[in-house]
């Protein structure tokens, strides 16, 4: 009598090496989620990660301006290197030619150490440093007759020794700036600064305010994580900010004062440190 062969389930063709056995669709789904979800997690700290290293860097500078300046201050009996003066008080992000080629050659103040790491690489600022002493780019301004005509630099930090009359908002009434002029004003007085010159009414509170940045700022938060532009909306992080002893610390928006150069009730771009 013959018995039924069970039916047998045929085998899995073995692979060989003439013969490659690829990944299924929902292999490569999952694999790419994986992957997603990894740089999802990973690219906020590298991003945190690189601007604390900018930090780093632009605090670094703005001790070696403090360092520099002190030195040239003690070759001119105590003076400390001027802020140009001009017809409505004297500019933080400007320095006279003359002062800033001293520092350049006498003090080794290298170009780039003008200029936060922080600032965009197409920003103005920088093409007036890199560019300086060349009389046909745009770093000649025409100050108060007063003081006499002179060539200025435009910086990519605040530099505040010497501003002169310049007001900062307190409360509703002006109030001087406080600038160190020579080396035996107060250690504890701002030197130089990020350059932070935003779109603030000067009265309003800073803390936790949405406010228009004028494109060459440091340090700032896009609300979207964006690159910042010229008039956009930005949430404010912190500025470094030198003092006259030569320390440099991080401050955060309601930390910074408001220094203004005009009439401290109108709405204006306004510098902080």
């Amino acid at each position: 009598m013959d018995h039924a062969r069970p039916k047998s389930t045929p085998a899995r063709p073995i692979p060989t090496a003439g013969r490659r056995v690829g990944f299924t669709l929902i292999e490569l789904l999952v694999v790419i989620s994986i992957m997603a979800l990894l740089i999802a997690l990973l690219l906020p700290s590298l991003t945190r990660a690189k601007e604390q290293a900018r930090r780093i860097l632009c605090a670094s500078n703005l001790h070696q301006i403090a360092v520099g300046s002190v030195a040239y201050a003690n070759d001119y009996s105590g003076q400390l290197p001027p802020s140009p003066f001009m017809d409505f008080g004297g500019q933080a992000n400007y320095m006279r030619a003359d002062v800033f080629n001293e520092f350049l050659t006498l003090y080794g103040l290298e170009k780039d150490m003008w200029i936060c790491p922080n600032i965009p690489s197409d920003d103005y600022v920088r093409t007036n440093i890199d560019d300086f002493p060349d009389p046909n780019k745009n770093w000649y301004l025409q100050p108060d007759y007063s003081d006499g005509p002179y060539q200025t630099v435009m910086l990519g930090y605040n530099y505040s020794a010497g501003l002169v009359p310049g007001y900062q908002p307190v409360g509703t009434t002006p109030e001087e700036i406080k600038s160190p002029k020579t080396l035996s004003d107060p250690s504890d007085w701002v030197l130089c600064s990020d350059y932070m010159e935003l779109w603030w009414d000067g009265i309003e509170q800073k803390a936790d305010t949405v406010i228009m940045a004028s494109g060459h700022v440091n340090h700032l938060e896009h609300p979207a994580g964006g690159m910042r532009g010229w008039y956009v909306d930005v949430v404010p992080a912190g500025s470094n900010v030198g003092l006259l002893g030569g320390s440099v610390s991080w401050r955060t928006w309601p930390e910074l004062e408001p220094r203004m150069r005009s009439h401290p009730w109108y709405p204006m771009s306004t510098g902080f440190w």
